[in-house]
């Protein structure tokens, strides 16, 4: 069947009943984890709704960068295609927020917003995380635009630019050891006195690369005529700029898996739910992917993820539902 015919017939799904079936999976989350996981769910001949609250990490960028095949996409039209896609496999979405799942005697009931309450029999949560954007003024009107924080996923774009890090962690160091291969014009911004989380070698690595290391409080993000021009400092000077590198704190969207009692455990950036290598949590048929658990994660792996999770979930439901035939049959026989 070609794909627009396959969209089509799952298009005319009418979402008035959606309420009176029992999905073989809910998917919470549209990103490339959720999208992703659902595609691999519907090749399979598993029905899957997608609940989406449309509220894309990634949608300030202009373009995601260094996804196979779809380098330079904005995030708006990568979120479109996945849709269209999981959807010609039968997925079913739904724009709509989760504000609570519960285990029923059938697998999960997810309420929303909107009043609904859906039904599943499994449960693929990839709900992302939120940026604090609110400490430094002039972060957030910049944010993704020419206030950067992953050189991996912008640093092309904006290579030999007079490059500013904030530099608050031993991350936004290693952030600026990398980009001494981007840019000659590199300045490391350290907003406290205390440089015990640098150590001897990062910075004669970083005197060698020519980097220049400023110790100073971070007053704000100074913008003119629509672009950054630097960094203004708690002594009144001007570290001119035209690219900042920020990671503020990243606030994983994990309430539904705490909420249902998932366990915790500390990484790198933070307390974050515990999963397997494939996404399952320490609940019975509840799985994640992307940044929900995973912080780090970029569009590339977190729609590796959400892969990994769909293939043990179409697994277990595969083994669930021959065990139940054998049942059956025995119990005829």
């Amino acid at each position: 069947m070609e794909l627009e015919e396959r969209a089509g017939d799952a298009a005319a799904v009418d979402a008035g009943r959606v309420d009176g079936q029992v999905y073989d999976a809910i998917v919470v989350g549209g990103g490339p984890a959720g999208l992703s996981g659902a595609t691999v769910l519907g090749r399979f001949r598993r029905s899957v709704v997608v609940i989406d609250a449309g509220r894309l990490r990634n949608a300030a960028a202009a373009h995601s960068q260094g996804f196979f095949t779809r380098d330079g996409t904005s995030p708006g039209d990568l979120a479109a295609a996945g849709r269209a896609e999981a959807v010609s496999y039968g997925a079913t979405i739904l724009d709509d927020t989760v504000t609570e799942v519960e285990r029923v005697a059938s697998g999960f009931l997810a309420h929303t917003a909107s009043g609904r309450a859906v039904r599943g029999r499994r449960l693929l949560v990839t709900t992302g995380l939120v940026d604090d954007l609110l400490g430094l003024p002039g972060l957030a009107e910049r944010w993704g635009r020419d206030v950067l924080h992953c050189p991996f996923c912008h640093g092309w774009e904006v290579r030999d630019r007079p490059t500013v890090v904030v530099a608050g962690t031993a991350m936004d160091t290693h952030t600026a050891l990398l980009l001494t291969q981007l840019t000659k014009d590199l300045t490391l911004l350290i907003g406290s006195s205390d440089m015990a989380w640098i150590s001897g070698e990062e910075q004669e690595m970083l005197c060698a690369a020519g980097v220049d290391i400023v110790q100073d409080l971070v007053r704000e993000i100074v913008i003119e005529d629509d672009r950054v021009v630097g960094i203004r400092t708690g002594s009144g000077d001007l570290v001119a700029a035209e690219i900042v590198y920020s990671s503020p704190p990243m606030l994983a969207q994990d309430e539904l898996l705490t909420g249902l009692g998932a366990d915790i455990v500390t990484s790198d950036l933070g307390p974050v739910v515990d999963v397997d290598e494939c996404g399952l949590t320490s609940l019975p048929h509840v799985w994640a992917a992307g940044n929900a658990v995973d912080p780090g994660a970029q569009v590339v792996h977190a729609a590796s993820a959400g892969y990994r999770a769909a293939t043990q979930i179409v697994d277990s439901l595969v083994l669930e539902d021959l065990a139940a035939t054998v049942r059956e049959a025995s119990q005829r026989g």
